[in-house]
């Protein structure tokens, strides 16, 4: 049996871009209409306006220092930590203008898989941030790219199309080495399976299995890896937005949602955050993104602090 509640019953117009982050054990999401950065913290219920600053957060990574690596509009990305923003990878791109990332997520090489939702004169674009800080194009075919994860031994990259022509969650090969997709196939062709609504948040638990929200839908399904539907959750607003483990032993599946400015149709808690204790099923601690920012005598520093970070987060 799975048990919701509703961890922040804020009325969100557009929640979106949850991440846990281990050594903090806080949980980060965003209203991207807002454009509001929160911290959740589990242990004192209290959820914490961070960030206000009249940009939107599409995507969130952590680093490997312990800062949050934001994903912006105009392919702004930008280094966040202590409360305010440090550095920046990128101030902007000008193809990029119209345009907002609507997913991140970091590689085992430290590389990030990030996405554009598609604009007047561009489809969406499904990218990879390098370390170095470019930004390289991989497939512009997209119409509104959503949640995107691996699979627990990084051989499988999942990403979800949300747009109404598309609706579908594609499954590409992925090189750990290289950081090189390759293979794109349905993983679950949503028009074909009569799933409801569109495929949104993705995340995907220690067992391989992958979960999915549906934007329109109402529902949370788990799917095997052979793509079948094994279980759905209904919850009671119609439009989930993004996925993740969180808690300290990642037993507990975060889910933002959107619709907090109409509540009346999109259910009483559209816009909060909800979380899911699911017994059966565990997250997978996610990979940290390791973009480097400074000059190389300063990144020596900075790998010195990755391994501090990633000691502390194999010690929970």
């Amino acid at each position: 049996m799975h048990m919701l509640d509703w961890a922040v019953d804020l009325a969100a117009s557009y929640g979106g871009t949850p991440v846990w982050h281990p050594a903090e054990r806080r949980l980060y999401w965003s209203d991207i209409a807002a454009c509001k950065l929160y911290a959740f913290d589990p242990a004192t219920g209290v959820n914490q306006t961070v960030l206000e600053d009249g940009r939107p957060v599409g995507a969130i990574t952590v680093q490997a220092d312990g800062a949050l690596l934001l994903f912006r509009d105009q392919a702004n990305i930008v280094v966040w930590r202590d409360g305010a923003v440090r550095a920046t990878v990128i101030n902007g791109i000008a193809d990029f203008r119209f345009t907002r990332f609507t997913a991140a997520v970091a590689g085992p090489g430290g590389r990030v898989f990030c996405a554009t939702q598609s604009d007047r004169s561009h489809p969406g674009r499904l990218l990879c941030l390098d370390r170095t800080g470019r930004l390289n194009l991989i497939a512009d075919i997209f119409g509104t790219p959503a949640g995107m994860q691996f699979s627990p031994d990084a051989s499988q990259f999942y990403f979800n199309d949300a747009h109404g022509t598309h609706l579908t969650t594609w499954r590409y090969l992925h090189d750990a080495a290289t950081g090189v997709l390759s293979m794109q196939t349905p993983f679950r062709d949503s028009t074909r399976q009569h799933d409801p609504g569109a495929p949104m948040g993705l995340a995907v638990d220690a067992g391989g299995y992958v979960w999915l929200s549906r934007w329109g839908g109402g529902v949370l399904m788990q799917c095997a890896p052979s793509g079948e539907v094994c279980q759905r959750i209904d919850l009671p607003v119609k439009k989930p937005t993004g996925l993740c483990f969180g808690g300290e032993r990642l037993d507990e599946l975060y889910v933002t949602t959107a619709g907090g400015h109409r509540r009346q149709i999109e259910g009483l808690h559209a816009g909060a955050l909800g979380r899911v204790r699911i017994p059966v099923a565990t997250g997978l601690p996610l990979h940290v993104s390791r973009i480097q920012l400074e000059a190389d005598d300063v990144a020596e520093q900075v790998l010195v602090e990755a391994k501090r970070f990633d000691e502390d987060v194999a010690a929970g």
